[in-house]
């Protein structure tokens, strides 16, 4: 397969092609006109770098990955993608809070302290450990709600369940402080 082919099947420049070429990522072999010819094992290679590439991988990294076999490179990037989505994490829960002091004009002392423990204890804790998806929390809730208020016909311990459950939903899903409270509560179990 010819380098125009190979581009368009993988819809791949064929800059992109060469610059692998180049780093040392592929290795296509030269036909009697000296034309490179690129083996189904090149166009795998070229798979895998493109998926990579998705992934936000650098050249350099997937050369490290492909080549050299160095697979930390996996846990390096995903650490990275837990700290960003930590960030993330935390910017939505605050930003409606922020938001509202600054239109209104309240005092932002509080947020800001909340802020700065958030990311105090990002410094003191693995993110990989601190880290809480309040959408899973929030979906488990929902279905355990559920459940008790299907059970709660005449059973008015149910009917309390499920109303605490749908109000802790509630109060999750809006209260940034909530949130916060409870990464305080897992940085104590965690010591």
């Amino acid at each position: 397969m010819y380098i125009q082919e190979i581009s368009k099947e993988l819809n791949m420049s064929r800059k992109a092609i060469h610059v692998y070429e180049e780093k040392g990522i592929i290795f296509p072999k030269r036909d009697t006109l000296g034309y490179r010819v690129y083996t189904d094992e090149d166009k795998q290679t070229l798979l895998k770098v493109k998926q990579l590439r998705n992934l936000d991988f650098t050249v350099q990294e997937i050369k490290e990955v492909l080549i050299d076999k160095n697979y930390q490179i996996f846990d390096i990037k995903k650490d990275e993608y837990q700290k960003k989505m930590y960030d993330l994490e935390t910017s939505v829960q605050f930003i409606d809070d922020v938001k509202e002091c600054i239109i209104t004009s309240k005092d932002i002392t509080s947020i800001a302290q909340d802020l700065d423990d958030i990311f105090a204890l990002k410094k003191v804790t693995p993110v990989k450990n601190l880290s809480i998806d309040f959408d899973k929390v929030i979906m488990c809730l929902t279905v355990f709600g559920f459940c008790f208020a299907l059970k709660a016909e005449n059973n008015e311990i149910f009917e309390i369940i499920a109303c605490l459950c749908f109000g802790l939903i509630l109060a999750l899903y809006y209260s940034s402080q909530l949130r916060l409270f409870i990464f305080h509560l897992l940085e104590k179990f965690q010591k």
